[in-house]
């Protein structure tokens, strides 16, 4: 039995590494709605990711993201940095703690100021016209006023999580009443690729 997962392992190593397009809680919650027959709890899924598959990182990914997750991202990047969290991701964030018990590590930091990054809407002078842009800025803030609009953002944050996590629930209904005839259709969309930011949200990709 050794022998054969030492085996896994290295046919594994030779395997280019991936990297999961969500965090796992939302993969998993993806799964049970396109599989609602199959019962599978949260640390079962976990246990079958495989080495060379990397967990997301918000404030790591590259292209089309999620304005809300990117922003708040890079302020728990912020905050991790002066010692306010133990974690970067903004799901786990607010899942393991209340508002309030955020802003109370937060406030029992050392630093007085916090230093993050956020994307925002900015004139630019594009070809002689002043057109708006998605970039991304450089903010520094007093702790006391990053409390006070993390507080905001935590709200709007948690009803955005709250939609992403009933789409699924009412994808997971439909596949469970859904007549053999029919079938369900999800769709994207997508932009020809052109030069741009290394790292950049949706709205930004967008602009182009």
């Amino acid at each position: 039995m050794f022998a054969g997962k030492a085996g896994c392992n290295q046919i594994e190593s030779r395997l280019q590494t991936r990297v999961l397009n969500d965090y796992l809680y939302n993969l998993h919650l993806k799964y049970k709605a396109e599989n609602p027959e199959i019962k599978l709890s949260l640390t079962s899924f976990a246990s079958f990711r495989s080495s060379y598959i990397k967990l997301v990182k918000y404030s790591s990914r590259r292209t089309c993201l999620c304005q809300k997750h990117q922003n708040i991202a890079l302020k728990v990047k912020g905050m991790e940095a002066v010692g306010a969290t133990n974690t970067d991701s903004p799901d786990m964030l607010i899942r393991q703690n209340t508002d309030d018990e955020i802003l109370q590590k937060i406030s029992e930091c050392e630093a007085e100021t916090i230093k993050f990054s956020e994307w925002k809407r900015r004139d630019v002078n594009h070809k002689g016209k002043l057109t708006k842009r998605m970039m991304i800025e450089n903010v520094k803030l007093p702790k006391t006023e990053f409390m006070t609009m993390f507080r905001r953002d935590l709200i709007e944050f948690r009803k955005h999580v709250l939609r992403v996590k009933c789409q699924y629930e009412e994808i997971k209904k439909l596949n469970e009443k859904l007549p053999q005839t029919h079938a369900i259709c999800q769709m994207d969309f997508a932009e020809n690729y052109s030069c741009g930011h290394a790292e950049e949200i949706q709205t930004a990709y967008l602009d182009k």
